[in-house]
């Protein structure tokens, strides 16, 4: 099962004939809104969406984000018995890229709080 959940070449709105034969966007109407809103509906989607958005904060060149968030739909929300060995390769790449993702917080966590307490310290010793 294959969604439409991440597509970046997908249209962002409907263009529609304005005056004089001018295309608008229409996606900022009501009905955009709502559509938007249905389209996220679906959990899986929503779990690829939450997927792609912490992909963006990897530490890889920008080409390689955009080949990982490409490939979400047709990976992670295809069943696991499913899968093809590419796919199979890409969910691992991503969950990979993933755990990086979450060592560099780790790193950036550990020096901020090895930073408070030495904050913390200089702090009571001028007291």
């Amino acid at each position: 099962r294959l969604l439409q959940c991440l597509q970046t070449d997908a249209p962002t709105g409907v263009m529609a004939k304005g005056k004089r034969g001018a295309e608008q966007d229409v996606s900022k109407t009501k009905r955009g809104r709502l559509a938007q809103h249905v389209e996220h509906s679906d959990p899986v989607a929503e779990q690829c969406h939450t997927v792609a958005e912490a992909l963006q904060s990897a530490t890889v060149p920008p080409v390689i984000k955009e080949m990982l968030v490409d490939v979400i739909p047709n990976a992670l929300a295809v069943r696991r018995d499913e899968r093809h060995r590419y796919q199979e390769q890409m969910v691992e790449t991503i969950g990979n890229t993933l755990h990086s993702v979450e060592a560099d917080i780790q790193s950036k966590l550990s020096e901020a709080e090895k930073r408070w307490q030495h904050a913390e310290t200089t702090a009571e010793e001028l007291k």
